[in-house]
C-alpha cells in the first residue's frame, strides 16, 4: 500500500479510537464515527487496488521484456541472413527496412563534469534526480548514493556505493526515508571509458 495512504489510514485509526473512547463528546458534532470507519474501509480498498495494480504491471513488464528478447533475437537472425544474401545490393536491404551497417567512429572518452538537480517527487515520496546538462558522448550514466549520519550536515560526504546505471537524464528514487539526508553523484560512461565524478549533492525529505 502506498505510504501516503497508509499514513492517512493510521491517523484515522488513531482518531477513530479516540472517538470510540469518548462517544458523548462527538454525539452533537457533524462528524460520525461510522463515517470515519466507512472512509477507512474505502482507503484500505484503494491502497490494495494500487498494490494489486503495481503487481500486475510488474508481471506484465517481465512478460513483455521476455517476449521482446525473443523477438529481437529473431530480428537479428533475419538481418544477418539478409546481409548475407544482399551484401552487394543495399537497395534490397531497404525493402526489408534494414539500414546499412555503419563503421563505428572513434568516440572520445567523456570529459564533462556533470551537475545534478534534486527535487521532491510530486507525490511526496522520493526524489526526482535530473542532470542539468547531458554529456554529448555518453552512452549511459553511473550513479552512486550514500546516506548521511546527520541530516543537518551537508559537508561530510558519507561512503557512497553504486546505485544505478541508466541512459536517462532524469529518474525518481523512491527508496528514501523521511528525515535522512541522501547524497548522490554521477559520471558519464561510454564504450571507451568514463568521465569524472560530479560534485556530490544531497537532500532531506
Amino acid at each position: 500500500m502506498k505510504r501516503y495512504i497508509q499514513k492517512t489510514l493510521d491517523e484515522l485509526k488513531a482518531m477513530d479510537a479516540g472517538m470510540l473512547a469518548n462517544p458523548a463528546d462527538w454525539a452533537s458534532t457533524p462528524v460520525k464515527e461510522l463515517d470515519v470507519k466507512s472512509e477507512m474501509t474505502k482507503l484500505e480498498s484503494a491502497g490494495n487496488d494500487i498494490t494489486n495494480a503495481e503487481v500486475t504491471l510488474s508481471e506484465a513488464r517481465v512478460k513483455g521484456s521476455g517476449e521482446n528478447k525473443v523477438a529481437e533475437k529473431l530480428a537479428n537472425q533475419i538481418i544477418n541472413i539478409a546481409y548475407g544474401i544482399y551484401a552487394s545490393k543495399p537497395e534490397k536491404l531497404a525493402e526489408y527496412g534494414i539500414k546499412q551497417k555503419k563503421i563505428p567512429s572513434k568516440v572520445p572518452v567523456p570529459t564533462k563534469t556533470l551537475a545534478i538537480k534534486i527535487d521532491n517527487d510530486t507525490d511526496g515520496e522520493g526524489f526526482i534526480l535530473t542532470l542539468v546538462e547531458r554529456d554529448d558522448v555518453a552512452d549511459t550514466y553511473e550513479w552512486q548514493k550514500g546516506q548521511g549520519i546527520d541530516p543537518k550536515d551537508i559537508s561530510t560526504i558519507p561512503p557512497m556505493s553504486f546505485y544505478k546505471q541508466t541512459s536517462k537524464i532524469t529518474f525518481v528514487d523512491d527508496n528514501v526515508l523521511k528525515g535522512i539526508r541522501y547524497f548522490y553523484k554521477v559520471r558519464a560512461l561510454n564504450r571507451n571509458g568514463q568521465g569524472p565524478w560530479s560534485e556530490p549533492v544531497s537532500k532531506v525529505q
